[in-house]
């Protein structure tokens, strides 16, 4: 079957997610599609509202017991009759689904006693599953019965584990854009003394005249919950028309393979001051649709006057396909 690709274009007003009437259990019958809907749209709302970053544990309002009632406040709200952001309603029967995420997340916990998501699976059984241990207790039994992966990748099962047979990381490598201030001041750019930015473009991108175009820039690949530092790293210069994410792949292989060999790597790859210029609001959204496990495929291109953003998924292969499920989870 020819896969089917729903498309998002970004001018358009944002659909309402519906409520699913049926008493299914949660994404199953005739309820899955409207419920891979609603819980992808929640998810969305409860990264925003209840950011796993914001709770580190240093405080009892900062703690994992904290961050699930924060948690459960908006699974609530959009479990309470009234669309959730106006957008999501998310059926009773899935509110145990959506906050077992988050009970068993690695969000809340102290740096003296960090927890990894360990994703876990029993072979002879064929059973599954995520859950925040101590990195001491993510270790596989000696029998081989029981295999279990310190993923550090993302604090939430659904993102962290595979969930196949082996239940092993979905990924080892994460990546982050680091700016760090140039010393160079050139003419006629922003952030040097003296110059003052009027074009309108670039006022509506960057939200303002007050930005600076004087930095260096550059993405750092390395393995997810490394703290010390690398035995080596890999310094990439694109070519005139490249940019960072053309060593992407690179980086992402070098790296696991360095890493099955006892070594600890790292690639920075370099941005040229010109690429400050790109307006990533696609590419952003982009790749938070990438990250989602029921995404595949993603792309977006500027297609005037609108941004297309192109995804392939499990839940949109009907005839025609709706696209609504990037509806439900952009409009979050």
């Amino acid at each position: 079957m020819r896969p089917a690709f729903p498309i998002l274009l970004l001018c358009l007003a944002l659909a309402p997610g519906s409520a699913g009437a049926a008493t299914d259990k949660c994404r199953t019958g005739a309820s899955a599609l409207s419920d891979a809907k609603s819980i992808a749209g929640v998810r969305g709302a409860i990264n925003r509202q209840c950011p796993c970053a914001d709770y580190d544990g240093t405080t009892p309002a900062k703690r994992h017991s904290a961050y699930v009632r924060c948690v459960t406040a908006v699974v609530n709200d959009a479990t309470d009759g009234t669309p959730l952001l106006g957008a999501f309603t998310l059926r009773d029967e899935c509110r145990r689904d959506v906050r077992r995420i988050y009970t068993k997340a690695a969000c809340g916990y102290a740096a003296t006693a960090p927890r990894v998501m360990c994703c876990e699976a029993k072979p002879a059984s064929g059973k599954t599953k995520g859950a925040a241990k101590k990195a001491s207790r993510c270790v596989s039994s000696t029998s081989g019965s029981v295999l279990r992966h310190a993923c550090l990748a993302s604090p939430f099962a659904p993102d962290a584990c595979s969930f196949d047979a082996t239940n092993s990381c979905t990924t080892l490598v994460v990546q982050e854009t680091v700016d760090i201030p140039s010393a160079a001041a050139p003419a006629e750019t922003p952030g040097t003394p003296g110059v003052v930015v009027t074009n309108p473009k670039l006022l509506a991108q960057f939200g303002g005249g007050s930005f600076t175009l004087n930095r260096a820039r550059y993405t750092r690949h390395h393995l997810a919950g490394s703290t010390g530092a690398p035995q080596a790293i890999l310094i990439g210069v694109p070519g005139f028309e490249g940019g960072a994410g053309d060593f992407k792949v690179l980086a992402e292989s070098v790296i696991t393979r360095a890493k099955a060999d006892g070594l600890e790597i790292e690639v920075w790859a370099f941005d040229r001051r010109s690429n400050q210029l790109e307006d990533l609001v696609g590419l952003d959204i982009a790749e938070e649709f990438a990250h989602r496990p029921w995404h595949t495929n993603v792309r977006c291109t500027w297609d005037r006057p609108c941004m297309r953003l192109e995804a392939q998924n499990a839940w949109d292969r009907e005839t025609p396909p709706t696209g609504l499920h990037h509806f439900e989870v952009f409009s979050s």
